[in-house]
């Protein structure tokens, strides 16, 4: 599943009516519970074992779950095309004076003009989950990313790799919800988000 290249629409929107200063990023879904037990989740790490869903409460989803799980846990180094190219100095190469090594030797350098390279370290972000207890043959669970934003302070880079990081793990769209919150409240907040998406 893709990533978002920039903060989402709906999402921005969401952060400006947040009723706090501090959001999450977050999602919820119901799910049957036959799915559960056919591994619909396992990539997370969650089952149903016939009485509940199992598995942790906070996972740190495996790198191998897609490219933003991989720059989660490893990191990423990027190539900055939007910023002017700088000098590299390269080699460092032992080369023979006039072509003759009886002349002897001189170590040579070139410098070339290269893209900016900006590294990301592995944050490794967890994604926290919210189980309801079941009914009806169902179960519903919110999603979240394990960090806390705030609405005056907002990194754009790292809000869109957790709406990415959410996205790719879980189906659906991923939305911000306040984190004043009761449990409860998130679970139905974002259930009544999801409906109006008609995801």
């Amino acid at each position: 599943m893709c990533g978002h290249p920039r903060i989402p629409g709906r999402v921005r929107d969401l952060i400006t009516r947040c009723e706090s200063e501090t959001f999450y990023i977050a999602q919820a879904g119901t799910y049957a519970i036959g799915d559960l037990a056919a591994g619909r989740l396992s990539h997370l790490g969650l089952g149903w074992d016939g009485t509940t869903v199992t598995g942790s409460t906070s996972i740190v989803p495996p790198a191998d779950n897609g490219r933003w799980s991989k720059y989660n846990v490893e990191g990423r180094v990027c190539i900055r095309k939007d910023l002017p190219k700088v000098e590299k100095s390269l080699g460092g190469w032992e080369m023979a004076n006039f072509g003759d090594p009886s002349k002897g030797c001189h170590t040579h350098h070139s410098v070339r003009k290269v893209y900016q390279r900006e590294t990301w370290y592995g944050q490794r972000l967890p994604i926290v989950v919210d189980v309801q207890a079941p009914e009806h043959n169902q179960v519903t669970i919110a999603f979240r990313v394990g960090r806390v934003f705030a609405r005056t302070d907002i990194d754009e880079r790292d809000l869109g790799f957790a709406c990415s990081l959410l996205r790719e793990n879980v189906d659906g769209r991923v939305h911000a919800v306040s984190t004043v919150l009761s449990v409860a409240d998130r679970l139905k907040t974002l259930l009544s988000l999801t409906e109006d998406d008609g995801s």
